[in-house]
């Protein structure tokens, strides 16, 4: 009779017990699937740095949607990443970029956020992380009118987004475009060292000859081509 009472007890304890257990596992399944998101979706933001690095890149380019592109990183759903991207200047002069990246990770035990907030939530847990990277510049502005004389352009640093306030040892390199050669190609003619908005190249030119200018960083990093423009 006392063996029966004893087994009796012991499944009634593991029958109360169970639920609890069930609970703590299932929570620790649930923060590490979140880590491991974590850890991917910074993976994905990282990539996300080294990609506008590459002077091919351009928001209508191959990257054309940097929250896509860190979801597809990070092996996740498209639209569920919500990301910000930040120019700056760095200690030396340069350009970088900062991304941070947002996702809400899906509780498995929606519960967990509740008990963490101590409020109703919508069952989700917000995960962001921030990666920096080094970035060109934009394209250079090319002015066929900026110039008091003929036959004459003049090239300044873009002011865009992708060109922060702060940058110094810009160098501007003036090419013309080939059209004799299929695809065309870009021939350098002249450079202009510290070129900014108050010391813009004044670049004179054949008249009809279509030119392009790239910027260069005092890292060496160099910005796409601007749109060719035709010397008046």
């Amino acid at each position: 009779m006392r063996k029966r009472k004893e087994s009796g007890q012991s499944m009634l304890e593991f029958a109360l017990c169970l639920p609890i257990l069930c609970f703590l596992l299932l929570a620790v399944v649930d923060f590490a699937r979140a880590y491991s998101v974590e850890k991917r979706l910074e993976q994905g933001a990282h990539s996300a740095t080294l990609a506008v690095s590459d002077p091919s890149f351009s928001d209508s380019g191959r990257y054309s949607d940097v929250a896509n592109y860190i979801a597809a990183q990070a092996g996740l759903t498209a639209g569920t990443v919500n990301p910000t991207r930040t120019y700056s200047a760095d200690a030396n002069g340069n350009n970088r970029v900062i991304i941070t990246a947002e996702y809400k990770y899906r509780l498995l035990l929606p519960g967990l956020r509740n008990l963490q907030v101590g409020g109703i939530t919508d069952g989700t847990l917000a995960i962001g992380v921030r990666a920096t990277g080094v970035a060109p510049t934009d394209p250079p502005d090319i002015d066929p009118t900026g110039c008091s004389s003929s036959h004459c352009v003049s090239i300044t640093p873009s002011t865009g987004r992708g060109t922060p306030s702060g940058l110094d040892g810009l160098v501007c390199t003036v090419f013309w475009e080939n059209d004799a050669t299929v695809p065309p190609t870009l021939s350098p003619k002249a450079l202009w060292p510290n070129c900014s908005t108050t010391n813009p190249f004044f670049y004179n030119a054949p008249q009809g000859q279509e030119v392009t200018a790239t910027i260069t960083q005092a890292d060496g990093v160099v910005s796409r081509p601007a749109s060719p423009v035709t010397v008046p």
